[in-house]
């Protein structure tokens, strides 16, 4: 009996140690939750480690003109009127605009004409500087002329009509008395004083330009010698309410639509269309 219970025991502590060696090795050769998660972190550490030594595409420096460009184009998407709408203008006018492409005209006072981008139009040591632009059918033909308001030397201000003409961009500069309150139709308002202003269109004969009368006042001398107003629609003298009704309605036509050539440095990341 005695010899029963020793061999019972070494077989009950064989079986134990047995088990042991089994849970041990199996422990051992599953790899632990701690261990998938850095071998992921790995993996991870690795593809990031392959992305950062991708040559990265070169950001434009040229934020201005990027966003100027973007500008314009939405203006032409959405602002254009469809009628005006032709793919080779617009990329011609855009050039100008973006001072990729020249245009001629004799500026101010200058005895020739000579060719001009538009950043770099200036009469001695003054500078033209745009502050925004509209496309208006500045003479009622269903093409575009560009419209340029500016101001030279941040004082005196002028104002450019650019047109095609004969494949090539040309301009026509005014003063701020010759050319003001310019309206979506193309119409606008010129003024050599109190009694001598009205609103006017323009016309152009190969590469000049007229201007024709809508409603003006004039004045002219009476039978006392004294000056009195008289006033115009078209070429026809008219009675002064006549012209006063008019005049009305033709001062709120509606405006274009203008767009800044620059933006203020917190407004970068938006397009100022303004009306």
């Amino acid at each position: 009996m005695k010899k029963i219970f020793i061999i019972l025991s070494i077989f009950l502590i064989l079986v134990a140690w047995k088990g042991n060696i089994i849970k041990t090795a199996s422990v051992e050769d599953s790899p632990s939750t701690n261990s998938i998660t850095e071998k992921e972190k790995d993996e991870v550490n690795e593809t990031s480690h392959i992305e950062n030594s991708i040559e990265k595409p070169m950001q434009n420096n040229n934020s201005e003109s990027s966003s100027l460009s973007q500008r314009i184009n939405d203006y032409i998407e959405n602002n254009l009127d469809s009628e005006y709408f032709d793919a080779e203008l617009c990329k011609m006018y855009s050039q100008v605009l973006l001072s990729e492409m020249p245009f001629s005209f004799k500026f101010i006072v200058a005895e020739s004409e000579n060719e001009y981008y538009l950043n770099d139009i200036s009469y001695d040591e003054y500078k033209f500087i745009p502050n925004h632009f509209s496309f208006i059918d500045m003479n009622n033909d269903k093409v575009p002329e560009i419209v340029i308001e500016g101001s030279i030397d941040k004082s005196a201000g002028f104002v450019l009509v650019l047109r095609e003409y004969d494949g090539r961009v040309i301009g026509h500069e005014f003063s701020h008395r010759q050319m003001s309150d310019i309206k979506r139709d193309g119409t606008y308002h010129a003024s050599g004083g109190a009694a001598y202003n009205g609103y006017y269109q323009l016309s152009f004969n190969e590469d000049s330009y007229s201007q024709h009368n809508i409603v003006r006042m004039d004045t002219e001398e009476d039978s006392n010698g004294e000056l009195k107003t008289i006033y115009f629609i078209s070429e026809k003298q008219v009675e002064e309410k006549a012209f006063w009704e008019l005049w009305e309605v033709q001062k709120n036509k509606e405006k274009p639509i203008w767009v800044d050539f620059e933006l203020n440095k917190e407004d970068e990341s938006e397009i100022k269309i303004m009306n």
